[in-house]
């Protein structure tokens, strides 16, 4: 009896850690610690699919997901505006069997100005992304990325700011903003697009 009144105990101290630690660092949930790019100026980011198989034609869900490597906290732009051009993904390096894979389909020009509460700011060790757990992932298109062909492709993404600004509807300026400057790539993922 003892034992198991321990047992109970363990695990919902174990399941209390995992769901707190998941929350702190807004890490998804059931997602895997996974394999994260190099650290430029501080910042890591990290390309996942929750498949490696997809049906001709099915869209490609991805989870985007930035983590600071930085002593000092970090000012992310949130992905979710970064990344959201008519909710397709951009800046991607897609290459499948023809080659490398170019957007083709429909964009916002110029996409719209971010406000000042588009930045983040993340600790050392803390993630942001967009995933399911946002109920918002990034999905690519097959007709738009030509990633209708069956074969193997790889994805990585290129998560680049040069220019921190943000548009001030008080003033209706655009504004500085000190934030997280430089370009970090992501790791590699393979997916398989099946045969018909």
């Amino acid at each position: 009896m003892k034992w198991r009144i321990i047992a109970v105990l363990s695990i919902i101290v174990s399941a209390a850690a995992v769901y707190s630690v998941g929350r702190a660092g807004e890490q998804p949930d059931g997602q895997p610690e996974g394999v994260w790019g190099a650290p430029a100026n501080g910042l890591s980011c990290a390309i996942r699919s929750d498949k490696s198989c997809y049906a001709p034609g099915e869209d490609i869900r991805l989870d985007i997901l930035l983590r600071s490597e930085a002593n000092q906290p970090l000012k992310v732009i949130r992905p979710r505006v970064h990344f959201s051009y008519c909710g397709d993904a951009l800046p991607l390096h897609i290459v499948g069997p023809a080659g490398l894979c170019s957007y083709t389909g429909p964009m916002i020009e110029p996409p719209p100005p971010p406000a000042e509460n588009a930045w983040h700011e993340i600790s050392r060790g803390e993630i942001t992304g967009i995933s399911a757990i946002y109920h918002n992932p990034v999905r690519v298109v097959p007709k738009y990325w030509s990633v209708d062909r069956p074969g193997t492709y790889t994805i990585r993404l290129r998560f680049e700011r040069k220019n921190n600004e943000y548009y001030d509807a008080k003033t209706r300026m655009m504004m500085p903003i000190a934030a997280w400057e430089g370009e970090a790539v992501s790791n590699t993922i393979t997916i398989q697009v099946a045969e018909r």
